[in-house]
């Protein structure tokens, strides 16, 4: 089977979207022959990397420039709206590159992979008579005003302008099209699963866009029962929408009750100054360690000597700590949005819904004490249930589910 894959992002070693893109080309280079059309900025790493690996379909590549680093520089700022018109322009390059590869070769399956925000469909859904799959398909999610309004004025502008444009674009033509022109459209997320399911009558499943590597494990392991030290991690860019404010407030409760708590920072962004003011004001900085940004060995070696993983954030896809953290065995607590509520069940962690500040800061601080209280019932199981959970979200057991896709839509269209 034949498939062009369009990935603006894909490279090796990485996480997030670039990293999205990579594990998806490599495994399903083992269940069919890929074209993929990606963006140039990896190219001397992919081409690297392929080298040393053994693929049943070598893939073929094709590289298009966004229009040099500047402009790179703007595309990862995602922030910053002159992405979309740059990202734009690209996708009709890779459409006239789709074109090209389809003049000399039978294609049977077209996937809009991505970036997988649903504002920008490419246009290789105009290709006619070959079935087309688009998704996983994200930023479908809306910060709730309960939240938003307590964000800084300039930054409770900009989400509020973003929730107003993602409203409108919901209703942007091109999308329209590219939804209905769709053989079967992924969902990231399960809010994103019911407004598509309210746009077009296509197929639309819930498949989150991030994968699982299978990773060792330390015998090692820092034992909370043996210490007397429970350790809370948050992982993640320092944004309001990440809350980590909230998993402050959240410790602070705890401190009443539990006095042997540390909450272990790991990441940076432009509210770290503010939040560092904030663990000083409420009397937590003793029990606070910030690391700033690290990379991924880091993360991975110290989610190992954590207990529970502490993730607040109230707007994401499906992120790739909660993924990793189970993979090293960590249960999760998390609000129940967006992909994490779609990755954590009662078997791996705890999930709080998502209603007001005050709500999420008194459910947060429930769970966690109970898990704490029962640690001995809670942990073993957990982190046992975590492990096949990651087997279950590993990258090649989700390119699998994808060749299915591919199959039944191809058998279905003769």
């Amino acid at each position: 089977m034949n498939v062009i894959l369009n990935a603006y992002a894909c490279g090796p070693n990485r996480g997030s979207e670039i990293g999205l893109g990579w594990n998806y080309l490599i495994n399903l280079s083992n269940y069919c022959q890929i074209f993929l059309i990606t963006e140039q900025e990896f190219k001397d790493e992919i081409l690297n990397e392929l080298k040393k690996l053994e693929l049943k379909f070598k893939p073929n590549i094709y590289f298009i420039d966004v229009g040099g680093e500047n402009i790179r520089k703007i595309c990862w700022n995602q922030g910053d709206w002159r992405f979309y018109y740059f990202y734009n322009i690209w996708q009709k390059r890779a459409y006239q590159q789709a074109l090209k590869i389809l003049s000399t070769n039978k294609i049977d399956i077209i996937h809009q992979l991505n970036m997988i925000g649903f504002r920008e469909p490419g246009y290789l859904w105009k290709i006619k008579d070959i079935p087309f799959v688009w998704g996983p398909v994200g930023g479908l999610g809306f910060i709730p005003f309960s939240f938003l309004k307590r964000f800084p004025i300039n930054n409770f502008v900009f989400y509020f302008i973003k929730n107003f444009i993602n409203n409108l674009n919901l209703y942007h033509p091109r999308i329209k099209k590219a939804l209905n022109r769709s053989d079967l459209i992924l969902s990231a997320t399960i809010e994103g699963f019911s407004i598509l399911k309210s746009m077009t009558n296509q197929p639309v499943v819930v498949f989150n866009e991030t994968g699982s590597n299978i990773l060792k494990m330390n015998k090692k392991k820092f034992n909370f029962l043996e210490h007397n030290m429970f350790r809370l991690i948050w992982i993640g860019k320092i944004y309001e929408r990440k809350e980590l404010n909230l998993a402050l407030h959240i410790v602070s409760k705890l401190l009443n009750r539990f006095p042997n708590i540390e909450l272990h920072i790991i990441g940076d962004g432009p509210g770290m100054t503010k939040s560092k003011t904030l663990a000083n004001k409420i009397g937590i900085e003793s029990n606070c360690f910030w690391y700033g940004y690290k990379k991924r060995d880091f993360v991975l070696k110290t989610i190992e000597n954590m207990d529970l993983l502490i993730f607040t954030s109230i707007d994401e896809g499906t992120p790739h700590v909660v993924l990793e953290s189970i993979s090293k065995g960590l249960p999760v607590i998390c609000h129940d949005t967006c992909g994490q509520g779609s990755v954590v069940d009662n078997k791996i962690g705890f999930k709080v819904e998502v209603i007001n500040p005050i709500h999420s800061i008194k459910e947060f601080e429930k769970k966690i004490s109970d898990f704490i209280i029962n640690f001995k019932k809670y942990q073993p199981k957990m982190s046992y249930e975590c492990r096949k959970k990651s087997v279950e979200f590993s990258w090649d057991n989700k390119s699998k589910k994808i060749f299915k896709f591919y199959k039944n839509i191809h058998e279905a269209k003769k």
